[in-house]
């Protein structure tokens, strides 16, 4: 570089330098993929016949176990379409067998919303795990989204069902709307009482 011009050198030391930076994030992102063990998803509801609700964590593993679908659809903030996969929210809720007909869904950024359970019986909602064959990271909606076959039926084409698409969604928590047992605020959601 000794006989290069002041501005190239400056160009090359500038791309040496980007080109450092984005080998040292690239070499991060591995280090903080996920555990199969590690908990994904954490369940609150109460099972008929019992007097208290129940907190069951997912891991990973467990999410992936279920039978994968697909939904290729827009979304409301990603540019164009995508393939979004994983397992139909109701299969995963069935494991549970909670009592209720409500669903709150909260994120990790705080978001929450009360979802109708019937919107999971009535559509192929999934807990999307992946877009466009790419896992999906706390930075990019995950590590998992709610996504419904938004392109597939023009009802869901509403911002009523846009709000329901919770991102880097956290917990579930299955509760019956007209004996009001909102769950949600419980002390012991952070606990592991049973991993099921």
């Amino acid at each position: 570089m000794g006989d290069m011009p002041n501005g190239a050198k400056q160009r090359v030391g500038l791309w040496y330098c980007m080109g450092m930076l984005l080998l040292m994030l690239f070499t991060v992102v591995p280090a903080q993929a996920e555990n199969s063990d590690d908990v994904v998803l954490t369940f609150v509801g109460q099972k008929a016949g019992e007097n208290e609700a129940q907190v069951y964590t997912m891991s990973y593993a467990e999410l992936y176990a279920f039978p994968e679908q697909r939904i290729q659809t827009s979304t409301q903030v990603t540019y164009g379409s995508h393939i979004f996969s994983g397992p139909l929210i109701r299969n995963v809720l069935d494991r549970y067998n909670f009592e209720g007909d409500t669903v709150r869904l909260e994120a990790l950024n705080g978001y929450i919303v009360d979802v109708p359970l019937s919107d999971f019986r009535r559509f192929d909602a999934i807990f999307a795990h992946s877009m466009s064959g790419l896992r999906l990271s706390v930075r990019h909606f995950g590590p998992v989204w709610v996504v419904y076959p938004r392109d597939s039926m023009k009802e869901l084409q509403d911002i009523r069902y846009d709000m329901r698409w919770v991102w880097q969604l956290r917990t579930v928590v299955v509760y019956d709307s007209q004996l009001n047992r909102n769950l949600s605020n419980c002390d012991y959601c952070d606990e592991e009482i049973s991993h099921g």
